[in-house]
C-alpha cells in the first residue's frame, strides 16, 4: 500500500569510502548505462540530504542504523520483503522512507513521498519482475489493508456525524461567538469532472497546521441522504485538504471541518 502510495504521487548495492568522506551507489541491474548514472546520481543526493538532516556522521553509519532497527523490528512484512530477490533495494527504500520521515518532525514542509521517489520507482519495478514471490503475498496484504481502512473509515464516518450532531455548527453566515473567523475556517470545495461521468471533489481550509490549533477532521455529506462521502482525520503536520470520487446520482454537497479551538464550520451546499 505504502509503495502504491508512493507512486501515485509521481539489484542495488551502496559503497562507502572507508572513512564515510564519499558515497558511491552502484546501479539498478536493469538500467541502461546513462539512465543508471543519473538515478545512481539522484539517489546520492538524496543520501547525503538525509545524512545532512540526520543524527548520523556518514552514509556508513546511517546504513548500519537502518540494518539495526530492521533486525530488532518484529515486522514480519519488513523481513519477508529483505529475505527475497528485492531485499537490497527494499533496504535502500526502507531508509529513506525512515530518515526522511523523521527529519520531517523538525521540517514539515518535507515530503518524504517525493524525497524517496528515486528509491520507489526501482523498488516497484523490482517487485513487479518477481511475481513468484511477491503476487500471492501482495494480495493478501491488499486484502487485509481494504478490511482495514474500510473499518477505520466506518468508524471515522460515525465520529464526525457525532460532532455534527453534538456541537453547534458554524458558517459564513452564521459564525456565532467565532465571528471574524470566518475566513479561516470555512472549507471550500471544488468540482473537477473526469473521464465519462465522475467527479473528483476536493475540500480545502485555509487553516494553518500549528501543534496547538489545527484542524482535527474534514469531511463532506451528501445533502440529500446525509450519507458521508469522505472523511479525513488529520495531525497538525499534516495539509488540511480532503479529496474523494463522488458517487453517481449525489447532486447537492456540504463539506464541513472541525478546529480543535473554534469548533464545526460548514461550506454553502455545493450542487454537482
Amino acid at each position: 500500500v505504502m509503495f502504491r502510495a508512493l507512486i501515485s504521487r509521481g539489484s542495488s548495492r551502496v559503497a562507502v569510502a572507508a572513512a564515510g568522506a564519499t558515497v558511491a551507489s552502484v546501479a539498478y541491474s536493469n538500467a541502461t548505462p546513462a539512465a543508471a548514472s543519473s538515478e545512481s546520481s539522484e539517489r546520492d543526493s538524496v543520501y547525503k540530504e538525509l545524512v545532512k538532516h540526520s543524527s548520523h556522521g556518514t552514509l556508513g553509519e546511517l546504513k548500519a542504523a537502518g540494518k539495526k532497527r530492521r533486525d530488532e523490528s518484529n515486522c514480519a512484512f519488513c523481513k519477508w520483503m529483505k529475505s527475497g530477490p528485492c531485499g537490497q533495494v527494499y533496504e535502500d527504500w526502507d531508509d529513506c522512507v525512515h530518515e526522511s520521515k523523521e527529519a520531517s518532525k523538525q521540517d514539515s514542509s518535507r515530503d518524504f513521498v517525493e524525497v524517496c521517489r528515486p528509491f520507489t520507482l526501482p523498488l516497484m519495478e523490482c517487485v513487479q519482475k518477481h511475481p513468484d514471490y511477491y503476487e500471492e503475498l501482495a494480495k493478501k496484504s491488499d486484502e487485509s489493508e481494504a478490511a482495514k481502512r474500510a473499518e477505520l473509515e466506518w468508524e471515522w464516518k460515525n465520529a464526525v456525524s457525532d460532532l455534527a450532531v453534538k456541537r453547534p455548527v458554524f458558517s459564513r453566515e452564521r459564525p456565532g461567538e467565532w465571528a471574524g473567523k470566518e475566513g479561516k475556517h470555512v472549507p471550500a470545495l471544488t468540482l473537477e469532472a473526469m473521464s465519462g461521468s465522475a467527479s473528483i471533489a476536493t475540500v480545502s481550509v485555509p487553516h494553518g497546521m500549528a501543534a496547538d490549533h489545527w484542524i482535527e477532521w474534514i469531511w463532506a455529506r451528501d445533502d440529500q441522504t446525509g450519507t458521508i462521502l469522505g472523511v479525513r482525520r488529520l495531525t497538525h503536520q499534516d495539509k488540511p485538504e480532503l479529496m474523494f470520487e463522488v458517487p453517481k446520482g449525489v447532486k447537492s454537497i456540504t463539506a464541513f471541518e472541525s478546529c480543535n479551538l473554534h469548533g464545526v464550520w460548514k461550506s454553502a451546499a455545493t450542487s454537482v
